[in-house]
Parts: structure tokens; sequence; C-alpha cells
């Protein structure tokens, strides 16, 4: 239960083998640049715990956060102080054990500077179901989280991503331009929309995971357009496609995130480890396709020269002089 699975990694808009996203019912909800935190209910860690015996466990993107830790404390001092507040830390307690609340901590130590701080923005919710596997629920379904009922109280102080649910099965570049376009939840730009699938999974990783796509606003994208030169080698501008200035700063922005930053050059390997990991999981679709239509015509042109020779060397041998020979029948 204690061993921390991270929030799937969401796929840009496009990648291969995501074209299902788009069978409705498809959520839409801002992606916001801040830090991925999470909230974990779980079984209380005694000798002999009670049945009701819970507690609560934070986490970064990448790893369960430590109050002792000196980066921890330092880097999500927001975040951490904000579950301690009373009101917050009794609301988030009375949920049942397996319940994980997903969210950013926006207080500006990323890319995008916003007018607003928040050190927690709640945008997905999840529980564990009874073969131990992480379910997402749908924002249709959120209200019994959010609402007072016979067992939840009122989710309050905890401010939300509100999700909206598209109703077209028809959803192209310009429709997508339009949702980035507004103004984002905490004033400023829009880094860009999360679209979501709830009711279709996909494996990724050898993980079952929903059908989670971004489109991110081309300012803050981390990935070019491969530019098709051909005075350039292929891995030369597949390379500058997928390493721009953006990916960099998320890189270092993971290294604070990891508690692994230094600020002096022993960065260096970390840095290129947290980039080359990153492009890998995340582009790893799209140099696949570059890839193959690349070399797939002159793989194709290869094969096409061989077919006729070998062809012919059969026809000599009389395997293939009658209709009995080609299709195996005996008269």
């Amino acid at each position: 239960m204690n061993d921390f699975i991270a929030y799937p990694k969401i796929a840009n808009v496009g990648t291969r083998g995501y074209e299902e996203l788009f069978y409705l019912p498809l959520w839409a909800s801002e992606k916001l640049d801040g830090s991925n935190v999470s909230i974990h209910v779980l079984p209380g860690q005694r000798e002999c715990p009670m049945d009701d015996l819970k507690e609560i466990k934070l986490a970064s993107r990448t790893k369960w956060l430590d109050w002792q830790s000196k980066g921890d404390s330092k880097m999500f001092r927001p975040f951490i102080e904000w579950t301690s507040i009373p009101g917050v830390a009794e609301v988030l307690m009375s949920f049942p054990v397996g319940t994980t609340f997903w969210g950013e901590m926006c207080v500006n130590q990323n890319i995008i500077k916003y007018p607003e701080k928040i050190p927690f923005v709640l945008f997905d919710i999840s529980y564990d179901d009874e073969f131990g596997s992480r379910r997402f629920i749908r924002p249709d379904q959120w209200e019994r989280y959010t609402v007072e009922n016979n067992t939840y109280p009122i989710f309050v102080n905890i401010p939300t991503i509100v999700p909206t649910q598209i109703l077209s099965s028809t959803l192209d570049k310009t429709k997508l331009d339009r949702l980035i376009a507004d103004e984002s939840m905490l004033g400023g730009p829009r880094e860009g929309i999360v679209l979501k699938n709830y009711d279709r999974d996909v494996t990724v990783g050898g993980r079952l995971v929903p059908f989670f796509c971004k489109y991110v606003a081309p300012a803050y994208r981390e990935t070019k357009k491969i530019v098709d030169r051909i005075t350039d080698p292929l891995e030369s501008r597949i390379a500058n496609s997928v390493f721009t200035p953006m990916r960099f700063e998320k890189g270092i922005q993971k290294l604070k995130e990891e508690g692994r930053y230094t600020g002096s050059v022993q960065d260096i390997g970390p840095l290129i480890g947290v980039i080359c990991e990153d492009i890998h999981v995340e582009c790893r679709a799209e140099i696949e396709v570059a890839l193959f239509t690349h070399f797939w015509k002159p793989i194709s042109r290869i094969i096409t020269s061989k077919i006729p020779g070998m062809y012919k060397d059969k026809l000599e041998t009389g395997i293939y002089t009658s209709p009995e020979a080609i299709d195996g029948t005996t008269r």
C-alpha cells in the first residue's frame, strides 16, 4: 500500500495509439504549470491497527514527501503546510483508505508566473479497487466527494480545476486552440488543456491507465515539428524537435522537485538523465513514427528488388508450373 505509484504520464494530442481518446464522454480541464503533488489516504502504520485507523501521506511527482528532508521541506513547504491547516486535515482524514487526491502546487516556482498563488489545486480523484488497482473517478461522479451526504463531508477549502464535458465527437485544432485561448483560472495565459476519457484504458509502461492527453499552447511546448531539411541527418532533426529550451527548463524543475538540484556543475549528469528519460517516455511513439516513415521507402525498395529474382529462381525449379503446385493440391 505504501509503495508510491506516480500519476500516469500524459501523452500529447496526436500521439499514436491514443486515437480512441475522442470517443465520448470526453472531459477537458486546464493544464496548470505547477508541481504535481498528491494526497493519499493510507492505513495507519501501527503494529495492531484498528479497522478505522488511517494516515495521510503526501507525495510529489515521483516520490513520497518527507517533512524532515531539507529539499522537500523547502521546495514543497506551501503544500505541506496547507494540508495541516485546521479543517483541511480533518476533511482529508474523513475519506476512505485508498483515496488519492491529485493536484498542482502553483506558487510560481515554474515557467509561468500566475497572479494568484495556490498551494494545492485538485484535478483528479482516484481510489484503489478490491484488486488493488488504481481507478480514476469520472468528474460527473465527483459529487460524492464534494457534497455532504451520509458518508462524506463537504470538500471545503480545496480549489478545483473544474472539468468540462465535451459533447461533440469532433475536436479539431481550431477547437483546441479556442480552449487554450481562455485566461487561466489563476490569471494570465493558459499553458494548455488536458483531455481525458475515463472509460477507455491503455497500457503504458506495463500499467493500465486511462486515456489522458494534453494540448499545450505553442509558446510552452516541449516538442517542435521535425524540420524536413535534407542536409541535416534525421537523428539531428529528431533531436532538435524533442529537445527544446522549454524541456530544458522542465528538466531543471524536475531536479528541484526530486531534491537533487544543487545549482552547480554537479547537476549536469542528473539533468542529462531526467531530460533523456522524459524524452524516452513522452516522445518514443513520435520518434518511432518518424523513423519508420523515413526508412520505410528504402527498406521497401530493397524488398521489392529481391522479389523478382526469388520468384524467377522458384520458377526454374518447376514447382510453380501448375495451379495445383501453387495451391498445394494434387489431382
